[in-house]
C-alpha cells in the first residue's frame, strides 16, 4: 500500500509536470506564433520600405540626370553669353577700327589736299617764273 502510495504521488507528480510542460509548450508555441506573425509584418514592412527606397532611388536618379542636362543647358547657355560677350567686344572694336580709320583717311586726304595745293602753287610759281623771264 505505502508502495501504491508512492507510485500514487509519482504519477501525480510526473502528472503535474507534464502539465506544467504542456502549460509551458502551449506558451512557448504561442510565442513562436506571435513571434512568427511578427517576423512576417517586420518583412513585409521591410518590403514595403524597399518598394518605397527603390521609387525614391529610381526619383534620385531622374533628378540627378535632368540636373545634369540642366547644367549641360546652363554651360551652353554660359558659351553663348560668352559668345556674345566677345562679339559685342569685337563690334566694339570694330566701331573703334572704323572711326580710327575714317580719322586716318581724313588725314590723308587732308595730306593730299596739301600736297595738290603745294603742286598748285609750285606750278603757279612757275608760271610766274615763267611769265617774269618772258617779259
Amino acid at each position: 500500500q505505502s508502495e501504491n502510495e508512492a507510485n500514487a504521488e509519482m504519477i501525480s507528480s510526473l502528472s503535474d509536470r507534464i502539465s506544467a510542460e504542456r502549460e509551458k509548450s502551449a506558451s512557448l508555441q504561442a510565442q513562436l506564433t506571435t513571434t512568427k506573425q511578427e517576423s512576417e509584418q517586420e518583412k513585409a514592412d521591410f518590403q514595403s520600405k524597399a518598394v518605397k527606397l527603390a521609387e525614391q532611388l529610381h526619383l534620385f536618379r531622374e533628378q540627378v540626370e535632368e540636373l545634369k542636362q540642366q547644367n549641360e543647358a546652363l554651360k551652353d547657355t554660359t558659351n553663348t553669353q560668352d559668345m556674345k560677350t566677345e562679339c559685342e567686344q569685337l563690334q566694339n572694336r570694330l566701331e573703334e577700327l572704323t572711326k580710327e580709320n575714317e580719322r586716318l583717311s581724313a588725314q590723308c586726304n587732308e595730306m593730299q589736299s596739301d600736297e595738290e595745293l603745294r603742286e598748285q602753287m609750285e606750278l603757279a610759281i612757275e608760271e610766274r617764273d615763267q611769265a617774269r623771264s618772258d617779259l
